[in-house]
């Protein structure tokens, strides 16, 4: 079992989440990813991706099962959500889905058993 107090970092957790569901749900596998969509990048690299379709607020995993999308946000420490992520949160239950901030391993390991039941 991971405890969250493994974890030095947000990136430490969303990878332990993220291998933990990977490992444990193999029929499962390509339903869960994630988009990156942040990060330090030039500003014609900025450009490119805004034209591509990147937009902020995208959260850190997002997963599809019996057509519901599902979205977590990891945070860490103090950081919390943006308003750009709550946004994100709320266009997702507009049209049906929901979405969870994920602060440990244990609330990410219920929130999965809960939507796979």
């Amino acid at each position: 079992m991971t405890s969250s107090t493994n974890f030095k970092s947000e990136d430490q957790l969303h990878a332990a989440c993220y291998t933990w569901f990977h490992n444990q749900y193999p029929g499962l596998r390509g339903q869960m990813w994630h988009t990156p969509n942040g990060g330090g990048r030039s500003i014609v690299d900025a450009v490119k991706f805004r034209g591509l379709g990147v937009r902020a607020g995208v959260h850190d995993i997002l997963f599809i099962y019996n057509g519901v999308l599902y979205g977590i946000e990891f945070k860490f420490g103090k950081n919390k959500v943006s308003p750009e992520q709550v946004m994100f949160g709320k266009m997702l239950e507009s049209n049906g889905g929901k979405w969870w901030e994920v602060r440990d391993f244990e609330t990410f390991r219920e929130i999965i058993k809960s939507i796979i039941k």
